[in-house]
């Protein structure tokens, strides 16, 4: 049986969304290192930041392993983000509406936040398929940049959280940590929500 690296089943199950995951990628060399912030997408996030809104959401293609139209919005997906230590970036999170099994996006962002909007930025993707038991990454290698339209507060909410409007586009598919597939995504357009003071580890 293939199982789920340790550090990663942990967070998953934190934010609760696999509690009958189990895959591997090869085993956990295969995985982001832990202590790297620009690579490691298991940091914990608060994952509830768009249950107050219907302006967040997520929207593009998915071809390859995954095939499906996003387009999740608002209260109906859940969605969180937090800063990256050491001023490395931010990471968004986004994940399907609760319908079975599921779908979660993860978009590293590398920056200062006050300079996330100028130029093009480096982004690591992962995506976790419940349903499939897969795990597909850039694994820190420079497939994908976000292009940011707007970094903004965020009205019915504190001054502790900010929405960031973007585009993210890749050069290549991801591949995947468990088999031979590969994820290429397609008109990727985001709105998501960030905690400024929730920093992981990554």
């Amino acid at each position: 049986m293939l199982t789920l690296p340790h550090r990663a089943m942990i967070w998953l199950l934190t934010i609760g969304l696999a509690p009958g995951l189990t895959w591997s990628a090869g085993g956990a060399d295969d995985l982001p290192p832990a202590d790297d912030p620009q690579t490691n997408p298991f940091a914990l996030a608060p994952m509830d930041l768009c249950a107050r809104g219907d302006d967040a959401f997520l929207s593009g293609r998915l071809h390859g392993a995954l095939d499906l139209q996003v387009d999740w919005h608002g209260g109906d997906m859940d969605c969180g983000g937090m800063l990256r230590p050491d001023d490395g970036g931010i990471r968004l999170v986004f994940a399907a509406p609760r319908t079975g099994e599921r779908l979660l996006i993860v978009l590293g962002i590398a920056g200062r936040l006050d300079e996330l909007d100028t130029g093009e930025r480096a982004t690591n993707i992962t995506i976790v398929d419940e349903s499939g038991k897969r795990f597909f990454s850039t694994g820190g290698r420079r497939l994908c940049w976000s292009v940011i339209e707007k970094v903004r507060p965020v009205a019915d909410l504190d001054a502790r959280v900010v929405q960031v409007d973007g585009e993210v586009y890749c050069s290549a598919s991801l591949p995947s940590l468990s088999d031979n597939g590969s994820v290429a995504l397609r008109d990727m357009h985001y709105s998501g929500r960030v905690l400024l003071n929730a920093a992981g580890p990554g």
